[in-house]
């Protein structure tokens, strides 16, 4: 049986096997490229601090943005904000696999 290829959506940086964005709706996809850098996760400071480790630990790299910006994590508080994790989709795999372990999601 063959797997279907995996479409990535340049606008949101989502993984997905539709034609379509189902996360923003933008029909301009294309398939995934190893080094392109896909959305796997978003966590809280401490679990981000966590994580930040585990995946620097097995030399997986990331890029981590968050999803209020300074302004606002300001005014909220830096324990308000969230952390959106992405990994190059070469990556994906082991990435998972340690996110599964060590959240119990995905």
């Amino acid at each position: 049986i063959l797997e279907k290829s995996m479409n990535y959506c340049d606008r949101c940086n989502n993984i997905f096997t539709d034609d379509k964005c189902p996360y923003c709706n933008s029909k301009k996809v294309r398939e995934v490229r190893d080094d392109d850098y896909c959305f796997i996760i978003e966590k809280e400071l401490i679990w981000a601090e966590a994580l930040r480790e585990l995946l620097d630990k097995n030399d997986i790299p990331y890029e981590v943005l968050t999803k209020y910006g300074a302004g606002l994590s300001i005014k909220m508080g830096p324990y308000n904000e969230v952390y959106r994790f992405y990994i190059p989709y070469k990556y994906m795999e082991q990435a998972t696999n340690i996110i599964s372990k060590m959240f119990n999601v995905i």
